[in-house]
């Protein structure tokens, strides 16, 4: 990773041991569904990270800390219109048209949130796999149930079974593919959206939410409705 002395957290923050959200970063439209991703991404990336590692559309590299020690090297990729700082990208190029890189080169690639900014997902995921080697690992976080964003570069939201489906035809066999956040998680994350210019109703339902969350209702409500209504998909996938 170019820079990586300069490396500093953004999205997500370590405190006493354990990953946490960056509200600062991510901001209040999207405190609730920020706190789901950690949990869940960080999770996956502490089980399935290794080796030679490519992190593409990285970014400010978000979860760099989590899979620095878990890796051999780390190659970040973007795109020069990245919205983001391009300060730790090695390869600037964009993925749409392909990856720059020869076959077998790569033991993990990471798509955090990427996937669905891309025009030609079956190429990126052709791609993908064939830079990997033999049972290597694609980890890839998509949204479902989730606002339009960088517009105008947001083509498609997922379920599990076209990512089962991509991975099929890619030659691909799925190791992990489950839901994060639920029915009620849902209504939270749309609330903050749209009430977050205004603190006063921001800061109403905002209280309002915090206490429902402690309720056994929210925890049965979210359990019932994950599989139909999740927020969005954690998915990793082996090489043949």
């Amino acid at each position: 990773m170019k820079n990586e002395e300069g490396w500093q957290p953004s999205k997500i923050l370590l405190r006493d041991g354990k990953w946490y959200s960056n509200e600062s970063f991510v901001g209040l439209r999207s405190e609730h569904v920020g706190k789901l991703e950690c949990k869940d991404y960080v999770d996956v990336l502490e089980r399935h990270a290794s080796g030679d590692l490519l992190d593409i559309g990285a970014g400010t590299v978000p979860y760099y800390g989590v899979y620095k020690d878990k890796t051999d090297s780390v190659v970040c990729v973007d795109w020069a219109k990245s919205l983001h700082d391009l300060r730790h990208i090695d390869v600037i190029a964009d993925v749409n048209l392909g990856l720059p890189f020869e076959e077998n080169k790569f033991d993990t690639v990471l798509l955090a949130d990427v996937l669905e900014h891309i025009k030609d997902p079956g190429l990126l995921i052709s791609e993908c796999s064939r830079v990997l080697r033999r049972s290597g690992k694609i980890i890839i976080f998509v949204p479902f149930m989730y606002w339009i964003h960088e517009q105008p570069n947001d083509y498609y939201r997922y379920t599990e079974y076209s990512l089962a489906a991509l991975a099929k035809d890619n030659n691909l066999d799925v190791v992990e593919l489950h839901q994060y956040g639920g029915g009620p998680d849902i209504l939270i994350d749309a609330t903050q959206k749209m009430f977050s210019e205004s603190r006063v109703a921001y800061k109403l339902t905002h209280l309002i939410w915090k206490q429902f969350i402690k309720t056994t209702t929210y925890e049965k409500l979210r359990a019932e409705h994950i599989k139909r209504f999740p927020i969005g998909y954690s998915f990793v996938a082996q090489k043949r």
